[in-house]
């Protein structure tokens, strides 16, 4: 008798005689009232085996947002993110993947499990094909690899491998903005990843992903306050040699007025006593004295004045590539360049 629950196929009931006879009505009644029990009994164990599993695995999901969420050191985040993304599909090695300061290759930042000969080297970024990861990177789509062993994505040298049998690769995307990828290995067998699994899995990667924005976000702030700071000092730097400029400029103004009386009223006075005079030598001094206050005067007023703008060639193609590396780094996005002249001309 086939158990039923609308109209879905759960199971069979089957009742054994040692005799051939028909069934009676009452016991064709009877076994149908207990199918339509075992149907139901079958169907509320599955949903309810279900409902273990959805409540599982949002605790677990809930966990790894607290933890996520406690912390904004890089390196904690990527740990977090490998070993929940073990624990959510259930495989024994999981990597997470980030681009590296040329942004030419992915760059192991954290792993779980015990095959540390699935590390590797950096995995290169360019071309797209050139390995699992840089797909899933490229695309911004989930990856999937049943079997290692014949599937011709895999790299040579990870199907040899004797622990890479499968798998899971998910990229980390924020803003359509691709930042790295998480990888999921299956070393015990070949493993077809379900749907749900891959559900989970990519939860899992984009809290990591949201994680990792917000840390960048966090050191990008904390980046502008020092520079903020470093220029509020400059700011405070430049406001003091200003208003030092300026009272030099005052203070040598009002000191060589009477300057230019003292050197008058000298001259004045050698002309009136004449070279012969006991006074001469106190003149002399009283010049001498008055021609280094003019020349500290001379110097106060060089200090105060701006200096004179020096302008020099600066080669276009350092300047070019500094800028592009820079926005490399903060946005994490290619940028390429071709030049059209042999020869660069200064800027």
């Amino acid at each position: 008798m086939p158990l039923r629950v609308r109209s879905r196929g759960v199971g069979t009931l089957s009742a054994l005689f040692r005799e051939r006879r028909p069934l009676t009505p009452l016991e064709r009644e009877t076994l149908q009232a207990m199918g339509s029990h075992f149907a139901a009994a079958i169907e509320s164990h599955r949903l309810l085996h279900e409902l273990r599993g959805r409540a599982e695995d949002l605790a677990l999901l809930h966990e790894v947002a607290k933890a996520l969420a406690a912390t904004l050191e890089l390196d904690k985040l990527l740990h977090i993110g490998a070993t929940s993304l073990a624990r959510i599909v259930d495989t024994s090695d999981a990597y997470v993947f980030l681009p590296d300061a040329s942004g030419e290759r992915l760059q192991l930042r954290a792993m779980t499990g015990g095959s540390p000969e699935l590390q590797g080297p950096a995995l290169p970024l360019l071309p797209a094909d050139a390995s699992l990861a840089s797909v899933a990177f490229h695309t911004r789509e989930v990856v999937m690899v049943e079997d290692a062993r014949s599937d011709l994505r895999v790299n040579e040298e990870v199907r040899r491998l004797p622990g890479a049998r499968a798998f899971l690769v998910l990229p980390l995307v924020v803003h359509e903005r691709p930042m790295g990828v998480m990888m999921a290995v299956e070393t015990r067998r070949p493993r077809r990843f379900t749907l749900a699994e891959v559900e989970r899995a990519s939860a899992i990667a984009n809290q990591l992903a949201l994680a990792r924005e917000g840390a960048r976000l966090v050191e990008d702030l904390q980046a502008s306050y020092v520079e903020l700071a470093r220029t509020q000092a400059q700011l405070v730097r430049r406001e003091r040699l200003a208003a030092l400029g300026e009272l030099s400029a005052v203070v040598a103004h009002e000191v060589r007025n009477p300057l230019g009386a003292i050197f008058n009223s000298v001259a004045s006075i050698r002309r009136i006593v004449g070279p012969d005079s006991a006074a001469v030598p106190l003149l002399d001094i009283v010049g001498e004295e008055s021609d280094r206050l003019n020349r500290i005067v001379a110097d106060l007023l060089t200090f105060a004045r701006p200096p004179a703008p020096h302008p020099y060639a600066v080669p276009l193609s350092p300047w070019w590539r500094t800028r592009c590396e820079a926005r490399w780094r903060r946005h994490r996005a290619r940028c390429a360049w071709n030049w059209t002249w042999r020869t660069m001309s200064p800027l």
